[in-house]
């Protein structure tokens, strides 16, 4: 029989709720962050190792400060030119972003800059070369695969149903896609880097057209189904739509671009060297972070802008 009050129930409770699942000691629950623990501008890759790679770039002082969770994410926090930034990796898909993009929303006061590092295949054997960077410029459109198309009923195979849906774009942000391309072409070689639209996949498997014999997808033409519908389609991931998707949404501004290292042609067959990988993975990381120094962080509805965030006094400095 025990004796424990309701009051202290709820003290030695793991979790301080079940809506977002935050946990007792003021963190979140897969990304491990308090507020305090990451900045307001972000690079998210998917590697850990990425992230590092950028995070050797951030300022001396103060020094950098690594948190990794159970769930794979690693969070490095720290200065980059006297301004406060953050290197996330994530791990792949669709459903990571959407654990990221929520918990640091939950634990960053204010308005938000975030920018996907990541890579690809490309959709275009001229404009989307292995060695390139893409910026999703246009934004981002997804393609999911239509679970009820092949449920084993047949009820929607036989009602019309197509085994492959596309979604509606969402869009980038148009200013800190100029300036990442921009930072890019300086950073890497315009003969580098490309703009275009992005497509977010829901697996790495059947919505991205890769055969396997071993399932029934009827994703033969997927590819080129999604290249005949929009033609400025140049790379295809698993992430990028639900970042741009989550920034559309939010009620606090988020600003979000993305770019892409094409590590393989889906057309030609050709892919990137391992020396390319590293050059690019190193020089595109510091582009993205003095993109996002130079990205305001403000409110779109006012002509009030953030430009410095102080964690120590945790209040942001406005100009008008």
């Amino acid at each position: 029989v025990s004796n424990m009050s309701n009051s202290d129930e709820k003290k030695d409770s793991v979790y301080s709720n079940t809506n977002g699942m935050p946990m007792n000691n003021g963190k979140n629950l897969h990304m491990d962050l308090a507020k305090g623990d990451v900045a307001n501008r972000i690079v998210v890759c998917g590697t850990q190792s990425r992230a590092m790679t950028i995070a050797k770039h951030f300022d001396a002082e103060p020094k950098p400060v690594v948190i990794t969770s159970s769930r794979g994410f690693t969070t490095v926090t720290g200065c980059f030119q006297g301004v406060r930034v953050s290197a996330v990796s994530i791990g792949m898909g669709v459903a990571m972003m959407d654990f990221f993009v929520r918990e640091v929303r939950t634990v960053v006061d204010g308005p938000m800059a975030i920018i996907r590092f990541g890579t690809c295949g490309g959709l275009c054997p001229e404009n989307a070369k292995d060695g390139t960077i893409v910026v999703a410029s246009k934004g981002s459109m997804l393609v999911t695969r239509n679970y009820s198309y092949f449920a084993s009923s047949g009820a929607a195979k036989s009602g019309g149903a197509v085994p492959y849906t596309f979604h509606e774009k969402a869009a980038a942000n148009s200013e800190m896609s100029a300036n990442l391309q921009r930072e890019l072409i300086e950073s890497c070689g315009a003969e580098r880097v490309r703009a275009g639209l992005n497509v977010t996949a829901d697996s790495f498997y059947s919505s991205q057209n890769r055969i396997d014999p071993n399932f029934d997808d009827e994703n033969h033409t997927v590819v080129d189904d999604v290249v005949a519908q929009e033609p400025d389609a140049l790379t295809m991931e698993m992430e990028t739509y639900l970042l741009f998707h989550l920034a559309e949404c939010s009620k606090i501004p988020i600003h979000a671009t993305a770019a892409s290292i094409v590590v393989a042609n889906r057309k030609s067959s050709n892919v990137i060297d391992e020396p390319t990988l590293l050059f690019l993975e190193a020089n595109g990381g510091v582009a993205a972070l003095k993109t996002l120094i130079l990205q305001p962080l403000y409110f779109p509805y006012t002509i009030r802008r953030c430009e410095r965030y102080s964690p120590l006094e945790s209040k942001y400095e406005y100009s008008e």
